[in-house]
């Protein structure tokens, strides 16, 4: 159709997958870390701290590192690999602004009940999905996707924001 990038299939593309999803909003982006970079953006986070699990691809912590924000790295929990809740917890200052659970090979990292976006006084959730296409489990946060070609469902590179947040 004449376009190399962006473009109608773009937004077939961002359609079909907030749909699959199971949110309103799709956005493509060239990256799960371009993604990451821009959600923090987008909720101003501009200084604090933002927690991440030990175990993770470095653009996890790259993303907070270029918004000005400290790196916090939780534990890992050993059975699943994902972020360990309870050192979340442990963690937490008034200064955490975020938590980005990595949801290491597919597994999903159940948000426990003590944390959430939907209370302003907690911090945000950003879910790294960048491993975790297929999974349904995951994507109900403002979530971070890879398309790169060694992830779960490849189209060369890209990523995606996904979130129900206008």
């Amino acid at each position: 159709n004449g376009w190399w990038g962006l473009g109608q299939k773009t937004e077939e593309f961002e359609k079909k997958f907030a749909e699959y999803v199971g949110v309103k909003y799709a956005v493509g982006v060239n990256s799960c870390t371009a993604a990451l970079d821009l959600v923090i953006k987008a909720h101003g986070i501009t200084e604090g701290e933002i927690i991440v699990p030990a175990l993770t691809f470095a653009s996890t912590a790259l993303a907070v590192k270029y918004n000005n924000c400290q790196v916090v790295f939780a534990d890992i929990d050993e059975e699943t690999l994902c972020i360990d809740w309870k050192d979340v917890k442990n963690k937490i200052s008034k200064n955490t602004k975020a938590v980005i659970p990595v949801h290491y090979g597919g597994r999903y990292c159940k948000e426990p009940i003590f944390i959430g976006n939907i209370d302003p006084a907690k911090p945000l959730i950003i879910e790294d999905c960048a491993h975790a296409t297929g999974n349904k489990q995951v994507g109900k946060n403002t979530s971070c996707w890879s398309f790169h070609d060694v992830k779960n469902l490849a189209t060369v590179d890209g990523g995606m924001v996904t979130t129900n947040d206008e």
